[in-house]
């Protein structure tokens, strides 16, 4: 396995040495639950992969769920399964409500009718040889988007003068 750090949408901390194990997918959509200690697969049956996902993760009480189309690549949703923890991580840290966090490797269909929003999240894979730009996809509610956007107070700065 090699050494991997991510810097998940330039957040400021920097880059966080993840560890994703690899997995065998099968070739058929579904959902991949965050357990311990591997995660937990769930074929999405004829419902589209995102609204699987949603429902699997409330059902189940998971924290995280990664909405898998057919054919993903089990690296992008190992990544997926990672940058959906580290979002998880960074919400509870602020105090946000821990609704099941759902993420796609790919960007999933767009379902504005039922009030789902679609959030890209640009990830930095880093190794020792190289470093690639990535993105994972959030698929999340219209009530989530108003009570993060609540939750961000506004700061009270002064403008301040420059000197010339």
């Amino acid at each position: 396995m090699t050494p991997l750090m991510i810097d998940l949408d330039g957040a400021g901390y920097g880059p966080v040495p993840v560890d994703l194990e690899p997995v065998r997918l099968p070739a058929r959509p579904g959902v991949l639950l965050d357990a311990l200690p591997w995660p937990d697969w769930i074929p999405a049956g004829h419902q589209p992969v995102d609204v699987a996902a949603l429902r699997a993760a409330r059902s189940a009480g998971a924290r995280v769920a990664v909405a898998c189309p057919a054919l993903a690549s089990p690296g992008q949703v190992m990544l997926a399964l990672a940058v959906g923890r580290l979002l998880a991580d960074q919400r509870a840290a602020v105090g946000a409500s821990l609704v099941p966090l759902v993420t796609s490797p790919t960007r999933p269909r767009c379902a504005w009718e039922s009030g789902a929003v679609v959030v890209p999240h640009p990830v930095t894979v880093l190794t020792w040889k190289s470093a690639q730009l990535r993105v994972i996809w959030e698929v999340t509610h219209q009530e989530q988007i108003i009570a993060w956007s609540a939750s961000l107070a506004p700061v009270a700065l002064w403008p301040t003068a420059v000197p010339a």
